[in-house]
């Protein structure tokens, strides 16, 4: 028999004590003592030409039996004993409940092995997990204590209540399960990757970026889009987030004019980014020329308003040219940009609306790059016979002429 032996709290073990001599010892003759004084009878023996081994079941341990107990052997020859150590261990317990390392839309790694108490050393590591508030069976891995354990295939976007259950060596060497914590499942990551459609300078510090999405089956899995700015030369990033899945479109304003710009975007889903877009190079222009003064727009049929406006004030150098802005009054689609190449004009004529449509104006100058905008003028196409009559003059203007036909009601 071993000098010492170690079991684990609340366990029901068999010792064996054997014993030898002249008479030869018999099952009855053989007995265990406890350190407290309670004696064993032994529940079986194996008798062998050499010695009897008597077998003793041992009622469930509790911490007062740890310390010495012997083996007592008494014959008509006379008696021997023998003692030896048992130790009690208490199976650990964890006192905090595991830590969340990192997550994704389907797994979750977890740090297990937190403080106990009880007895170590830890042999095993149990995570039991389940989805928060669910009646369903606790599902369980097993693994080593120095390893980080990761849940997989769980469900997107769903909190699991997690709980760890340490082991030590032994029987009985398994603790209570320590306790509960909330962890929760990331979005499904966004895995579409837009594509830069195009874009257009609005001003030294004005940059407008479209973008499309390719086309798949089922719902959109997105909250938004992030376009990212990068100024190679300072080493800044620019970041504007647009919070609609449903945009395809976006001004960036507050840029620095004369600066290269690589541009991309990528869809995200809460805290997710997908895929960015292939890159894009962009060159803003220098700080432009002052506004343009006294838009004025006048309609002349039911398909051309014209525009007239002055010469910015304070110039630069010579005008190279004038960009017109339309677009239909709350309207949601991109606006028009018309180029105006003799700069010496201030009117143009803009053909190819539709009948009876309110548009909104605006135009500026470009030296060397394009400049502020001017101010913007709101006016309507003519319409049919029914709408031939200019709206009613405020009190202090004078009624306007009214126009012998209509043209049909038609347009680009």
């Amino acid at each position: 028999m071993a000098s010492e032996l170690e079991f684990n709290l609340e366990t029901m073990p068999r010792i064996n004590c054997a014993a030898a001599g002249n008479p030869f010892p018999v099952r009855g003759s053989i007995e265990l003592r406890k350190p407290d004084g309670t004696v064993l009878l032994s529940t079986k023996a194996i008798v062998e030409p050499d010695k009897t081994t008597a077998e003793f079941e041992v009622p469930r341990l509790v911490l007062a039996d740890s310390g010495f107990w012997e083996c007592r052997v008494s014959t008509s020859g006379g008696q021997d004993s023998r003692r030896f150590k048992v130790n009690v261990k208490v199976p650990p317990v964890p006192l905090a409940a595991p830590r969340l390392l990192t997550k994704q839309s389907r797994q979750l790694v977890v740090s297990p092995l937190v403080s106990f108490s009880g007895d170590g050393p830890i042999s095993s590591v149990r995570l039991h997990y389940r989805p928060q508030d669910s009646t369903m069976d606790w599902s369980t891995i097993v693994v080593d204590p120095s390893e980080n354990v990761t849940l997989m295939n769980l469900r997107p976007k769903t909190g699991y209540s997690v709980r760890v259950q340490l082991s030590r060596p032994g029987e009985g060497g398994e603790g209570a399960w320590g306790p509960p914590t909330l962890m929760t499942t990331d979005c499904p990551e966004p895995l579409l990757q837009p594509w830069l459609e195009g874009w257009h300078v609005e001003g030294p510090d004005r940059l407008r970026v479209s973008w499309s999405l390719p086309l798949v089956p089922g719902p959109l899995v997105g909250d938004g889009f992030l376009l990212r700015l990068w100024d190679g030369t300072r080493g800044q990033e620019r970041r504007e987030n647009v919070s609609s899945p449903q945009a395809r479109t976006a001004l960036l304003t507050g840029l620095t004019p004369g600066t290269h710009y690589q541009l991309d975007v990528q869809l995200y889903h809460c805290t997710l980014l997908g895929p960015a877009s292939p890159p894009a190079h962009v060159l803003l222009p220098p700080s432009g020329p002052p506004a343009p003064r006294h838009l004025h727009a006048q309609a002349l049929s039911d398909s051309e308003i014209q525009l007239t406006w002055q010469h910015p004030e304070a110039l630069p150098g010579p005008i190279s040219k004038y960009v017109v802005e339309v677009q239909v009054a709350g309207g949601a689609g991109d606006p028009l940009w018309i180029d105006v190449d003799r700069p010496e004009e201030t009117s143009t004529i803009v053909r190819g609306l539709n009948a009876s449509t309110r548009y909104l104006f605006r135009v500026r100058a470009s030296i060397q790059g394009l400049g502020d905008w001017s101010n913007t003028v709101e006016e309507s196409t003519l319409g049919n016979e029914a709408a031939c009559i200019e709206d009613a003059p405020s009190p202090t203007s004078q009624a306007r002429a009214r126009r012998p036909s209509c043209s049909s009601a038609q347009g680009l």
